[in-house]
């Protein structure tokens, strides 16, 4: 350590790589929170809620889509041998692992509401239809004027 400084053993681009998976790492944690929170609104029918979850989630995948970015330039530089990147990385694979399984289960959520909705909607069609034959039709207009009798 010099002035306050760590000094780390090995490449310097490995460093910044490591920084960078920790913070995509920390990203996909909010983002597993976010999912997870959206979730649970879905099961309450709270949409105005499920929106502030999109809108965050969106959000996180602005900045990670930025990390990438960096990281696509970084990674062929970046030393096969760090255990730490290696680490972040699996621990990156499990986040992703439980977002997916998450996500499943709100696109589950989402499509028993849209039966639900698309089978009320067509009972109503089935209703109106079936009761449309008893109401009494539109009154017909006189097809034409008698002068005879005028």
């Amino acid at each position: 350590m010099k002035h306050g400084v760590i000094v780390r053993k090995g490449n310097t681009m490995d460093c910044e790589a490591e920084l960078l998976i920790k913070e995509k790492t920390a990203l996909l944690e909010g983002y597993l929170d976010a999912t997870l929170k959206m979730k649970a609104q879905l099961t309450e029918n709270n949409l105005t809620e499920v929106q502030t979850c999109i809108n965050k989630r969106q959000q996180v995948i602005a900045r990670i889509t930025k990390i990438d970015n960096t990281l696509n330039n970084e990674l062929p530089k970046i030393t096969e041998d760090n255990q730490e990147i290696s680490i972040c990385l699996k621990n990156m694979k499990r986040l992703i692992d439980k977002i997916a399984e998450a996500e499943k289960e709100c696109v589950d959520i989402t499509q028993t509401e849209r039966n639900r909705l698309k089978s009320e909607i067509l009972d109503f069609r089935q209703i109106r239809h079936r009761t449309s034959k008893y109401r009494k039709g539109p009154a017909l207009a006189a097809r034409f004027v008698n002068t005879k009798i005028l």
